[in-house]
């Protein structure tokens, strides 16, 4: 529900929609049961999609999926304390590095992980029909990935990937782990 968004209706109804919405999400929950409800849905998850290969962007160990676990479990956990709700992961881990729910450190890892992979996503989406495979992948296309990183060239690209999927997925486990 940390994500969900209004998109038709009466604004009556919307407005009341909103309002328990909200209602919900900032009711008071034990940290505990936030963090062990998330621990056991993620291991579910990574049962179905492993994530095994750290261009699977959105299941790899820091990966997208591990970085909005991490941001809706920490709205979760403060929702009751400030302004820290928003349906953007980015946004809401901002909000809760200033409401001082997130460690500054930690939340710039996650927010660089999150923009790395989701800017990497967008291009693949658009270039490739399923899994991307650097070995067989086109020249021009490393080159726009690179670019869209940031960086010169491709050979600088999965070491880059690599360290900010594995300071995110540490961030994820010291979340999961109540610290």
């Amino acid at each position: 529900m940390t994500r969900g968004r209004l998109v038709a209706g009466p604004r009556g109804l919307q407005a009341r929609v909103a309002a328990e919405i909200r209602r919900r999400l900032t009711e008071p929950r034990p940290a505990a049961a936030i963090i062990a409800d998330a621990r056991d849905m993620r291991g579910r998850m990574a049962e179905t999609f492993p994530g095994t290969n750290p261009w699977d962007l959105k299941y790899a160990a820091g990966g997208l999926v591990d970085i909005e676990f991490a941001a809706q479990l920490l709205q979760l956990c403060a929702a009751g304390t400030g302004d820290v709700l928003d349906q953007n992961t980015i946004r809401s881990i901002e909000k809760l590095i200033a409401a001082g729910s997130l460690d500054p450190a930690d939340g710039e890892s996650l927010i660089a992980a999150a923009r790395l992979q989701q800017d990497l996503t967008q291009v693949l989406r658009v270039a490739i029909d399923g899994e991307f495979r650097p070995e067989t992948a086109s020249a021009g296309l490393k080159a726009l990935l690179a670019r869209v990183a940031g960086l010169k060239d491709f050979a600088r690209l999965e070491p880059l990937l690599r360290e900010r999927q594995k300071r995110a997925h540490e961030v994820f486990e010291r979340i999961l782990d109540g610290r």
